[in-house]
């Protein structure tokens, strides 16, 4: 249950970049909290590379690729009726928080250092059916959340863009092109290659043992100066 039972406290999150000693005052400038920042072995925080802002970088200026993959959202299963067997009700729970560390412990530990978060799902989706009115639960898990572009593109031989028919070089490049605002990192969230007008997955990926399709429309973008793929 999301429905607060209190009174609201206001939170602060402080990400100090120099080590020592720090006070913490509030409005009226009293000290209210004390910390010490400490030497890190890790490279810092995700941000927008100084050198380049079209890619990534960490806070001590080495490079940031992601590696990952769409983390579309938690699943719902339905709840028993009563006390027989298979008898289920209509009502759903998900295991939600628990289900996502363990998502990713699980790719941390394969070497992946990026999950794309899908809004639109249940778990996630902060707005609803008034507009205006959202849901500060779901604020609440995408708290953590980086400031850069994403652009979708598939190989779809039924798109209504006609570079999407062929080329995947060609239409990584073009969306590149077209969404890139030269100041803020950009990725390729969404590609790969789909029967006419998404209707399925690519006639010819059962042909494809050697992973050619993967490559095409893999690649491209990052070395069409997208920041990952």
């Amino acid at each position: 249950d999301q429905t607060p039972t209190g009174p609201v406290d206001r939170c602060a999150r402080y990400t100090p970049d120099q080590e020592g000693p720090y006070l913490v005052s509030d409005e009226k400038g009293n000290v209210v909290d004390e910390f010490i920042c400490t030497p890190s072995e890790h490279s810092g925080y995700v941000m927008v590379s100084g050198k380049d802002s079209r890619y990534f970088a960490c806070s001590d200026g080495s490079s940031y690729v992601p590696i990952g993959l769409n983390l579309v959202g938690c699943g719902y299963d339905r709840q028993p009726a009563g006390h027989e067997h298979f008898r289920a009700s209509e009502a759903l729970r998900t295991t939600g928080m628990i289900q996502w560390q363990r998502w990713l412990s699980e790719l941390h530990a394969s070497g992946a250092n990026y999950v794309r978060i899908w809004l639109s799902n249940r778990y996630t989706e902060a707005r609803t059916e008034i507009m205006g009115v959202h849901d500060l639960a779901a604020f609440a898990r995408l708290d953590r959340i980086m400031d850069f572009l994403q652009v979708h593109r598939y190989l779809d031989q039924g798109a209504p863009l006609a570079i999407c028919h062929a080329d995947p070089v060609a239409f990584s490049l073009d969306a590149v092109r077209r969404c890139s605002t030269g100041t803020k990192p950009l990725i390729l969230t969404e590609t790969g290659a789909v029967n006419d007008r998404h209707v399925g997955p690519f006639r010819f990926y059962p042909a494809d043992h050697g992973g050619l399709i993967f490559d095409d429309v893999t690649y491209p973008p990052f070395f069409c100066g997208a920041a990952a793929f």
